[in-house]
């Protein structure tokens, strides 16, 4: 038998970093930022159509499950029930000669699987597979989802 450890502290915290997301939208773009976190981060460009191109994804101090929140923030703001495809652009950002890139493109597609395996269960749908790719220097990911 198993029994899961809940720290109720950090569950009051994880629930207030999620309520203090901040979503703003212009004529490109939808923002989601957390005004005690400035380095939480995320941009969706207004997307035309099922796929989603997501420019800025960065959780700052913020768990996971934050960020995967800020990112259904946005998606709710965007009217998109659930994407064919979320592209994340630049989810590392350094170059793959920096000595900590593979440690921070590590955490990034944990980040990226985090939020994809969150927007597909909270829509009802399954994640068909999550791949990166080089773009240059930089490197993008890229989610499919199932049951859409």
């Amino acid at each position: 038998m198993t029994a899961n450890i809940i720290s109720l502290d950090g569950a009051r915290q994880q629930r207030a970093a999620m309520a203090a997301h901040a979503v703003s939208i212009d004529d490109f773009a939808i923002k989601v930022a957390c005004a005690r976190d400035p380095m939480f981060w995320i941009r969706i460009k207004r997307p035309h159509g099922d796929d989603v191109h997501v420019t800025d994804f960065q959780r700052g101090g913020q768990s996971r499950a934050a960020l995967a929140e800020g990112l259904l923030a946005a998606l709710d703001a965007a009217g998109i029930a659930l994407p064919r495809r979320l592209r994340f652009s630049d989810i590392a950002p350094m170059g793959a000669s920096d000595p900590r890139f593979h440690g921070r493109l590590t955490e990034a597609i944990e980040d990226v699987r985090i939020a994809a395996d969150a927007v597909a269960r909270r829509r009802g749908a399954t994640v068909h597979c999550v791949d990166t790719s080089p773009r240059g220097d930089k490197m993008d990911a890229e989610a499919l989802f199932a049951g859409h």
